[in-house]
């Protein structure tokens, strides 16, 4: 099978070479032949050859025991030919006496034979392609455990590419459009690609057997189609599929998207992802937004980065940084975006994110400026303190490459003293050779490269990102009234049903808090790495839990909050939803110790979560549902904790003390050591 595959694959771009190599072969295979019939026999035609060549030459030469010597003698031309084919006959009457030309139809059969073999194939080749690409296709179909890609554009090329390093020979990619000239490419590769609309053949596809599904047709309209129409061929209790991956860019669609129960199946990890949204989640998570060293989180000084160019990956950025701006000793970001058509830009911004200007720790500044003028490369933000990053976000990568060379040679050439500890990132999207050669050129600098195309359409990224696993796991922890304390091992399917279930606002929380968690640790000098070792799972949750209590009940002892105490407190919690909350339990005022600290951080975080929803404080929800509040996108408990005067709502600080608590059960379910912070 994988020979009929390569001469199908090889038929299209080699087609007249292998043709050619095929009529060299057999041509070849008649003279052995006729070689083996003859032996040396074969060779009496270069007597004749020699004879005609004595004949043809136009100087005197005397042939002499079959040698030419150039005679000097007073022979005439005539008489010299004459002496000279005498002696050729003589030598040469043997070997043509012994010619045996009846034999000669062996090499005209041989010759046929190769002929006909050769037309066979070259027909076979160029005519039935197509009959060798579905025998390799229903090959891989009939396996399972396949990987269906819909779309070759720009985001199906790089999400191929990183899945031929692992599963090569079990992807099935379709691509409508014939004119697509990156079809033979990935032929070439060995890729099983079909050129017809997959919607008409989702039933041969054994899609209940496939391992993932990724669709990108560059039209999200296109792409919620198309997911629907899976979903309706999946069986919801009897298939083996890990992800649906489906590419929607646009926000509000991904939110109408995620809330369509119709879409849902209760195994089947949904995965709906944005480029920009992604890039800009991977950018933060490699580099922190406060930095890597402890300067900022250990101060309570305002710290700062630099948006370069009014863009939508610009506004995811500033999302992403707003999720995650929430710090122990509250510091304040401010966001400096730069660039042209402000006014604009502010509204594309607020559009997105109506109630962004009132997050408390956050300020945004909106600032006018031509890259091609000097006064944009000498605007004071250039030289502002605690500069954490400078990121070039402009659609156009080459514009990105022109600022960011400008501002090293015009603003730090001479004085850099004030970003040691600053990071510049260049967007280059799509263009790999290109953040390649500037990682290359720029490796001991603090100069990086961002919104890389290949990194994020990885199956890294897309498939084995641990966030969206612990998103569910926060989820399922506090919607579960059975979640015990060592209970370690969950059901995929009972997690994946209850997110199936979950609001757009429950999973949003869920994601953000499973990104934050990498800050919390930082905040109580840990972080999180890959077990090394084989290790129970419970021995390793019990080595999380110590090591995480024992940052915590450091700062307990420090107001007097014993063991007994903190159980009594997480019993609360317990008698709140019966509405027998009592007086006596701890709650967080003068924020001294680490653990108040990181109390009001994930507070702060949560309230700034839910105002990027679109969510607004409203005291008359405290009556009200939780179902009810989400419909809404209304909450009472949306200000600053200084504002809690009931025990009634003081006793929830025991959902941000089990934000915190919890993390050692999620780094335990998805491998990862709790270990010191570097």
């Amino acid at each position: 099978m994988d020979f009929l595959y390569w001469l199908y694959i090889s038929s299209e771009k080699y087609k007249f070479w292998v043709i050619g190599v095929m009529w060299v072969l057999f041509w070849s295979l008649g003279f052995i032949i006729y070689y083996h019939i003859y032996g040396l026999d074969g060779y009496s035609s270069a007597g004749y050859a020699l004879e005609q060549f004595a004949v043809s030459i136009k100087t005197p030469y005397e042939v002499k025991d079959l040698i030419l010597l150039e005679n000097n003698s007073s022979f005439s031309m005539n008489s010299l030919v004459d002496v000279n084919r005498t002696i050729l006959e003589k030598e040469c009457s043997t070997l043509f006496c012994h010619t045996d030309h009846t034999k000669s139809w062996y090499v005209i059969y041989a010759v046929a034979i190769g002929a006909k073999i050769t037309l066979f194939l070259s027909v076979f080749l160029l005519f039935f392609r197509s009959v060798l690409s579905s025998l390799y296709r229903r090959r891989i179909i009939r396996k399972g455990e396949h990987t269906i890609v819909v779309g070759l554009g720009k985001n199906s090329r790089f999400f191929i590419n990183s899945m031929l390093e692992h599963e090569k020979h079990k992807m099935i990619v379709f691509e409508k459009k014939k004119e697509n000239h990156y079809i033979e490419h990935y032929r070439n590769k060995r890729v099983a690609l079909v050129e017809e609309d997959v919607e008409n053949m989702l039933d041969k596809l054994n899609i209940n057997k496939a391992k993932n599904i990724f669709i990108s047709t560059g039209d999200d309209e296109s792409n919620i189609y198309l997911a629907m129409r899976f979903m309706a061929k999946i069986n919801d209790e009897d298939n083996s599929i890990e992800k649906l991956v489906v590419h929607i860019e646009d926000r509000t669609l991904r939110n109408l998207y995620d809330d369509e129960k119709a879409l849902h199946k209760s195994n089947i990890d949904l995965r709906p992802f944005s480029f920009y949204k992604e890039a800009a989640r991977r950018l933060f998570r490699l580099h922190p937004l406060e930095g890597d060293k402890y300067k900022i989180m250990d101060s309570e000084d305002d710290f700062h980065i630099v948006i370069v160019g009014n863009s939508e990956f610009s506004i995811s950025l500033i999302s992403e940084a707003c999720r995650l701006s929430s710090l122990p000793n509250n510091n304040r970001l401010h966001i400096h975006c730069i660039g042209q058509k402000r006014e604009a830009f502010e509204q594309q911004v607020l559009y997105a994110f109506p109630n962004i200007n009132d997050i408390e720790n956050v300020k945004i500044h909106y600032i006018e400026a031509d890259s091609r003028t000097l006064d944009f490369y000498h605007k004071n933000i250039w030289q502002i303190e605690n500069l954490t990053h400078v990121i070039y976000a402009d659609e156009s990568v080459l514009e990105n490459i022109r600022i960011s060379t400008k501002v090293s040679d015009v603003t730090y050439l001479r004085d850099k003293s004030k970003i040691v500890d600053t990071k510049f990132h260049i967007a280059t999207m799509n263009h790999i050779r290109v953040a390649e050669e500037i990682r290359g050129e720029f490796s001991e600098n603090n100069i990086f490269t961002c919104a890389e195309a290949n990194k994020i359409c990885s199956r890294e990224n897309l498939l084995l990102n641990s966030v969206d696993t612990i998103a569910k796991m926060i989820h399922y922890t506090y919607e579960s009234q059975h979640f015990r304390e060592y209970n370690v091992k969950i059901r995929n399917s009972a997690i994946n049903r209850m997110w199936r279930d979950a609001s757009v606002n429950d999973k949003r929380t869920s994601v953000a808090q499973a990104i934050h968690i990498d800050t919390k640790l930082k905040a109580l000098g840990l972080k999180r790495k890959l077990l090394e070792e084989e290790l129970a799972l419970y021995k390793l949750y019990k080595r999380n839990v110590k090591i995480l209590q024992s940052r915590l009940l450091k700062d307990k002892e420090h107001f007097g909050l014993t063991r007994h105490e903190l159980y009594e407190m997480e019993q609360a919690y317990k008698k709140r939803y019966k509405k027998e909350v009592k007086d006596g339990f701890f709650f967080p005022e003068k924020y001294v110790t680490k653990l108040e600290k990181m109390l009001r951080m994930e507070h702060n975080r949560w309230m700034t979560v839910l105002m990027l929803m679109d969510n607004i404080r409203d005291d008359s929800a405290e009556n009200m549902t939780s179902n009810e509040r989400k419909k809404l996108k209304i909450h009472h408990l949306l200000k600053p904790f200084s504002e809690f005067t009931t025990n009634k709502e003081r006793i929830y600080v025991i959902n941000d003390y089990n934000t915190i608590k919890n993390i050692a059960r999620y780094m335990t379910l998805n491998n990862y050591e709790i270990v010191d912070f570097d």
